[in-house]
């Protein structure tokens, strides 16, 4: 069995400890009800337009704090570490919502369509090569699942 196989099946068999003990907790229409709901709530549309807008701005504010980041200079410091900070954003957003390239980009100050697919696509080849990138942004994606269960 490869290293990948035996993530899987770790994080498969911690999965199904949690759900096991939640059932005993709640009971299994419960566990249901609840995993329903979550399935449902992971993804806002563009319609929702008071929900994408809090979103951004709960991303944007952790994702400075959680790379580290000035909050006056995230949309305009071109370094590599601000640009891979607002491509984690972009990626979230292409990932939990239901909106276009297009709108992503009119979300993040007038960035074009092109801009966005481009920095989604480098932030996927990113999460397969930087360990440091993969972590900080396994954060934020964590964080942002977690609040669109609220928000929703």
């Amino acid at each position: 069995m490869d290293k990948e196989q035996q993530i899987v099946q770790t994080d498969y068999q911690k999965m199904q400890l949690l759900l096991d003990s939640f059932v005993r907790k709640f009971g299994s229409h419960k566990t249901v009800d609840l995993l329903q709901s979550i399935d449902g709530n992971t993804s806002i549309t563009i319609d929702q337009s008071k929900k994408v807008q809090v979103l951004k701005e709960f991303i944007v504010a952790q994702c400075i704090a959680i790379f580290e980041l000035d909050r006056h200079e995230f949309y305009t410091n071109e370094t590599n570490e601000y640009r891979k900070a607002r491509m984690a954003c972009y990626k979230l957003f292409e990932t939990y919502t239901k909106c276009s390239h297009a709108h992503i980009g009119r979300i993040f100050g007038g960035r074009s369509k092109r801009t966005i697919q481009h920095h989604c696509s480098k932030c996927t080849s990113f999460l397969l090569l930087y360990s440091d990138f993969i972590e900080s942004y396994t954060l934020l994606e964590k964080i942002t699942i977690e609040f669109l269960g609220k928000l929703n």
